[in-house]
């Protein structure tokens, strides 16, 4: 039966389980390193440092026996973090940060370990620069979102461990790497089976857990390894230096002093380069990147999402690359769906101001749970959307694109044309019942003509300068837009939009 709760003796004895298991299975998940680095020692190093933070903890007990719960977490973390070896090592500290975080003096229960998954996924993320889907991220963030509010320790970690389950036997889909060698990623088998050691402990199950998939290593891709090295005497860098020759080629050194330099290799052997830089060195800026000649991310499936309503300006959206989705019913189920049916690496959202907060954070949420990487764009309204798209790039990394779309949508400078349905005050003054009014945070024209309140609108939104229109409108709308190009020295684009809310927006760039 499942305890509610983990007190300090059963976090000390999951500690021992998991350092047995993972001694026991560290060769087979050696075998599994092929990204990002083939280097064959995921499996050695999670072990190593999960053995640091044990003896740390073990230390703690014995000072102390009437240690409690939270100071064990804090001296699993502590043991961890000043005991990691390599990439893997550094994120199993910070999932016992994540832990040591959330344990209190009542125990490590239901909520305590789903938010002990979050705090971990959120550490492991900002320790990570570059973020690879593919990777332990993608099985911790999985694992951190499936628990429910309101479960208990039991469902949070059944729900956990399955999860991590399904998103590492998914990740060869999403690492091209992975892919091409056959394995599955080895420090989210890792994360597995400290989730699985984890299950076991708090049911208290014996023996050890069923092996995640495993195959042959990949042939050792050429890494260049840059780093700044600071040696204690001249002599100690210069031996770096020598010995670093038979471990790859264009071997660079950029001299910073007699005892510090920059330096620069390829090779095949990365893992021995940076275990000779760190024992020979005080290293700084280390930096690894396979070079073009061997496996490589390249991007995923990109979903792009449209909030918008039917008709022309849905038309409009597709042409440019988006899928539409309309804003009545539950659009939130609606991008669910499409997750689940497209199954993307990437999701892009373009809201349009017709989303809420809260069906914003859910969309997010649900793009977390199925784990694709999602970007919820500040686009105010559809002509703003148009504009995010029309600088999109699928050849781009998902970041870099959508810095670009969303400068591109917050730089457009928009207004919205509309008819009042009864006399009122506005803040342009009066307005009586079909007047027309142009807004954008507030209404800045009312008057009686349609034309009147494009070209007020227009002069208004080029006041500071532009160099492109778009205008969104209505069917019934008489617009001029090689008038209005002539009139104002700019490019004027016109789309029907049957189904927008006013009669027009405009938008300039």
């Amino acid at each position: 039966m499942t305890s509610a709760s983990l007190h300090a003796d059963r976090l000390l004895s999951w500690a021992r389980r998991a350092v047995a298991e993972l001694e026991r299975r560290s060769e087979e998940i050696n075998r599994l390193n092929v990204f990002p680095v083939p280097d064959s020692d995921t499996g050695s190093n999670l072990a190593y440092t999960m053995r640091s933070a044990l003896t740390a903890a073990e230390r703690a007990a014995a000072d102390d026996p009437a240690s409690g719960v939270a100071e064990i977490a804090a001296a699993l973390a502590r043991g961890a973090v000043r005991g990691a070896r390599g990439n893997s090592g550094v994120v199993l500290s910070q999932v016992l940060r994540g832990l040591a975080a959330q344990a209190s003096a009542g125990g490590i229960d239901g909520p305590a370990a789903a938010g002990a998954l979050k705090r971990a996924y959120e550490l492991v993320r900002e320790a990570i620069s570059e973020p690879v889907e593919g990777t332990v991220l993608t099985v911790l963030r999985a694992a951190a979102f499936a628990p429910s509010e309101g479960d208990d320790l039991s469902a949070v970690i059944d729900k956990a461990t399955a999860a991590a389950r399904r998103a590492l036997a998914a990740t060869p889909s999403q690492l091209p790497a992975l892919q091409e060698a056959g394995v599955v990623d080895a420090g989210g088998s890792g994360l597995v089976v400290l989730l699985e050691t984890l299950k076991a402990e708090a049911d208290g199950e014996e023996g050890a857990t069923a092996p995640p998939e495993e195959d042959a290593g990949a042939p050792r891709p050429n890494v260049e390894v840059m780093f700044y090295a600071t040696a204690k005497k001249p002599k100690v860098l210069e031996g770096l230096v020598s010995e670093l020759r038979g471990l790859g080629d264009s071997l660079q050194v950029a001299a910073a002093g007699p005892k510090s330099a920059t330096i620069h290799i390829h090779s095949r052997a990365p893992g021995r380069v940076v275990e000779l830089a760190y024992a020979r060195a005080q290293v700084e800026d280390l930096r690894l990147e396979v070079l073009p000649d061997d496996p490589r991310v390249s991007p995923g499936e990109r979903l792009i999402l449209a909030v918008a309503p039917g008709g022309a300006i849905k038309e409009l959206y597709e042409q440019v690359g988006a899928e539409v989705i309309g804003p009545e019913g539950d659009p939130v189920a609606e991008i669910d769906r499409r997750l689940a049916a497209r199954r993307p690496e990437e999701l892009i959202v373009l809201p349009n101001g017709l989303l809420s907060a809260r069906e914003l954070a859910s969309a997010d949420k649900a793009a977390q749970a199925r784990g694709c990487r999602a970007i919820l764009l500040p686009t105010v309204r559809p002509v703003s959307g148009i504009a995010a798209l029309s600088v999109h790039d699928r050849d781009q990394p998902l970041a870099a694109v959508a810095y670009h779309m969303a400068e591109a949508a917050s730089l457009m400078r928009t207004a919205e044309l509309f008819r009042l349905e009864q006399a009122q005050m506005t803040a342009a003054g009066p307005g009586q019942a079909g007047d027309v009014c142009a807004a954008n945070d507030e209404v800045f024209f009312v008057g009686e003509g349609i034309g009147e309140a494009i070209e007020h609108t227009l002069g208004a939104l080029l006041r500071t300068g532009g160099e492109q229109v778009t205008i969104l409108s209505r069917p019934e709308v008489e617009l001029d837009a090689e008038g209005l190009s002539e009139r104002f020295g700019v490019e004027v684009i016109a789309f029907e939009a049957d189904t927008i809310r006013g009669l027009a927006e405009i938008g300039v760039e």
